[in-house]
């Protein structure tokens, strides 16, 4: 009787219904998601499948960028009335259509350039939307940063200060070998920028910790010691890299200059201030799930596929090129 009162699918007298209404508050009672989810088919629920970066390792744990992506996406998702469900593991079909059944819809992060999850979420026209983009986009509803583009301000920025010899600090080389959308995306953005701006390639590539940082750079300028700057897609291993410039006697930004791509709140957190491109980690989760949210809904979107661009944020860590530089 008391569903019936609830839900206002049967006929109940409206004295029946105030007796249960008093009762229910006096109680305190909550009417069971599960219980619901039996009904309606529905559970309320959006899984998100953040796979770790650094899942083979012991130490294996989310970052300051992807902890904020979460945090954006469950802030959306509690605001619209459902739970947020985070996995991060679910690649084999198996996997995936188990997950499926208890949630309405996924956010899938990670996203590879040839993805086999986006075939099966199709196949199975199951409610998803990725948080990056793979190499075909037909039919596929994404959000992602414009890693291009932000890798060009990067470098554009130092040239503009007069640095030709500028070195890329790249994520570990597995993501790349495992063609990880933004992996793949970032350094190409380096490559085309330096063909652009007739400059030199110079890669390296480190685990995402402040101690490689620190131990790559010793490594670059031994191969390259006549480099007066670095990019950064590896934010970690930055501050490592502006530690180890220190133990070599390089001051920055006055002798070697560094920029990055971090979330404010991680650069917040270092000392210099570091110059950076905002990771927009943070939007892309946000406009991922309202663009789901709205998918569940039934509510009509003008965009299904969302590019967004990354700005420069100033800082001490970049200046112009040495004079004595300049003279070699």
């Amino acid at each position: 009787m008391s569903s019936h009162a609830l839900s206002g699918k049967r006929p109940v007298s409206d004295a029946t219904r105030q007796r249960i209404l008093e009762a229910i508050e006096e109680l305190g009672y909550q009417p069971s998601i599960y219980a619901q989810s039996l009904v309606t088919g529905r559970t309320h629920t959006v899984g998100m499948l953040f796979p770790l970066e650094n899942s083979g390792e012991d130490t294996a744990s989310f970052n300051t960028i992807q902890l904020e992506m979460i945090m954006e996406a469950n802030a959306v998702v509690q605001a619209n009335g459902y739970a947020l469900q985070l996995f991060t593991q679910a690649e084999d079909e198996p996997t995936l259509r188990a997950l499926c059944r208890t949630c309405d819809g996924l956010l899938v992060s990670a996203v590879r350039l040839q993805d086999r999850r986006i075939d099966y979420l199709l196949r199975e026209d199951y409610p998803f939307v990725m948080l990056g983009r793979p190499a075909n986009t037909e039919n596929v509803a994404w959000v992602d940063t414009d890693f291009e583009d932000m890798v060009l301000k990067q470098i554009t920025h130092l040239v503009d200060l007069g640095h030709q010899q500028i070195v890329f600090l790249d994520r570990p080389e597995r993501l790349f070998k495992e063609q990880l959308g933004y992996s793949v995306r970032a350094r190409q953005g380096y490559l085309d920028a330096c063909a652009a701006l007739k400059l030199t390639p110079i890669i390296f590539t480190c685990e995402v910790s402040v101690e490689d940082g620190r131990r790559i750079v010793h490594d670059m300028l031994e191969a390259h010691p006549t480099l007066t700057a670095l990019a950064a897609f590896n934010d970690v291993a930055a501050v490592g890299a502006y530690f180890a410039l220190g133990e070599r006697g390089l001051r920055v930004p006055e002798d070697f200059s560094i920029i990055t791509f971090t979330s404010p709140g991680f650069r917040r957190a270092t000392t210099p201030s570091m110059t950076a491109m905002n990771n927009t980690g943070s939007e892309v989760s946000k406009a991922a799930a309202e663009l789901l949210l709205a998918q569940l809904q039934g509510r009509e979107v003008e965009q299904t596929q969302i590019l967004i661009q990354s700005e420069l944020l100033p800082g001490r860590t970049t200046a112009p090129v040495p004079e004595r530089s300049k003279a070699g």
